[in-house]
């Protein structure tokens, strides 16, 4: 299972696109850190975090689906997986791809609040969990995509397509008056997310349902 975690992890740290998005995640975040250091949100939380919070509540499953969305299908389609199994189970193989994507996205998010203590600002294990806990369901939802998609190539456009349509919807149900509509906010992280403190904890438990469903469909699939 590390074993598979660790060159998930080693893949996506030596492509050279993803050490260049790592860097403008920075530097977009540095900017907007920049400006708010001196302010505080209602909350307590340095404001210095907005750029952090912008980046992977918005955009996190797209970023996440971009370098990921064959995380799954491709190994099937290559025929490298049943090497891999004969030294691993499929559900040791899930979860070490989970955890590989998991502590890189980890590592970058760290390397960030890292940058945002030169700039004076607490360094805060708290955003780091909620970042997380975000990060996690969105890497479930890659990696269900991945195993229900066969062709590398529409997983990527699907990936696209949810990347673009899954926060513009979830952030709607989250903020809507409707309560017809907003029944679905539950099934969103933002809800979660935006709420705070122990609420935090229930997109990593959404996570492990999804991941479980990963592991349920991909014990049914021939390789």
């Amino acid at each position: 299972m590390f074993a598979v975690a660790k060159e998930e992890f080693r893949n996506l740290a030596i492509n050279i696109k993803m050490i260049l998005l790592v860097i403008l995640i920075a530097l977009f975040n540095y900017n907007i850190s920049n400006m708010l250091t001196s302010q505080l949100s209602i909350d307590g939380i340095p404001k210095a975090y907005a750029g952090l919070r912008i980046i992977f509540f918005i955009l996190g499953y797209l970023l996440i689906s971009i370098f990921s969305h064959s995380v799954l299908n491709k190994e099937i389609a290559d025929g490298t997986l049943k090497f891999i199994l004969s030294k691993v189970s499929r559900e040791e193989f899930i979860v070490g791809k989970f955890l590989g994507i998991f502590f890189f996205w980890t590592m970058c998010m760290l390397i960030n609040i890292s940058m945002l203590s030169i700039l004076g600002v607490t360094f805060s294990f708290y955003i780091l969990w909620m970042l997380c806990s975000a990060v996690s369901y969105f890497i479930s939802i890659v990696m269900l995509l991945s195993v229900l998609i066969k062709k590398e190539n529409f997983s990527n456009f699907m990936g696209l397509f949810v990347g673009i349509l899954f926060p513009t919807i979830g952030l709607y149900v989250t903020e809507s008056s409707n309560m017809l509509v907003k029944y679905f906010q539950y099934i969103f992280p933002y809800f979660y997310l935006l709420k705070g403190g122990i609420y935090i904890m229930i997109p990593y438990i959404l996570s492990f349902i999804l991941l479980l469903f990963v592991v349920i469909i991909f014990n049914k699939k021939e390789v």
